[in-house]
């Protein structure tokens, strides 16, 4: 196992050390897939600034996209290219981390603007190309948002083709 061989991870004291050593008085830290637990840490002797929503301990400034205000002007520019069938697709657990932005301002822009034909967003746990495949066929986007790339393929499977036919916006 890969894992066996890697070092223990630092413990709090060792990892004070490290830094200390060094004269590291800042910490800039990386969003990962979970929430970090980054307590370890004696935070009295450091400047931290987390890039990311969901960090709930320590308390730290961050600095992050604004996905809200992307998704509406994603949404504008969309509506200025001529598409009218907007269909969002997220991963649950993205969704949940980005603290609902991307979904909500995709509800939003819809309640506020009759431009765009109503599509229920396809956000499921785990994007598989079966479910993608039912959801498309079913809503018949003109357009596809989605964080996941792979999702032109699925597309292209379903008949589409990017971008004559149908457009694809990466969220990432």
């Amino acid at each position: 196992d890969a894992q066996q061989d890697l070092p223990p991870f630092p413990t709090r004291r060792s990892s004070d050390a490290i830094l200390q050593s060094r004269g590291i008085h800042g910490v800039f830290l990386l969003p990962g897939s979970e929430n970090p637990d980054l307590m370890p840490l004696d935070w009295t002797r450091y400047t931290g600034v987390y890039a990311g929503h969901t960090i709930e301990h320590p308390t730290l400034h961050s600095v992050c996209s604004d996905h809200y205000r992307s998704m509406m002007m994603t949404l504008q520019q969309l509506r200025r290219l001529g598409y009218r069938r907007p269909g969002l697709v997220l991963n649950r657990h993205d969704d949940e981390r980005l603290l609902y932005r991307w979904e909500m301002a995709f509800r939003g822009y819809h309640n506020h603007h009759d431009c765009f034909t109503w599509l229920p967003p396809l956000i499921i746990p785990e994007i598989t190309r079966p479910e993608f495949a039912a959801w498309f066929e079913s809503a018949q986007p003109d357009v596809v948002l989605c964080h996941r790339a792979d999702a032109i393929e699925w597309m292209e499977s379903c008949g589409a083709i990017v971008p004559r036919t149908h457009g694809f916006c990466c969220l990432d």
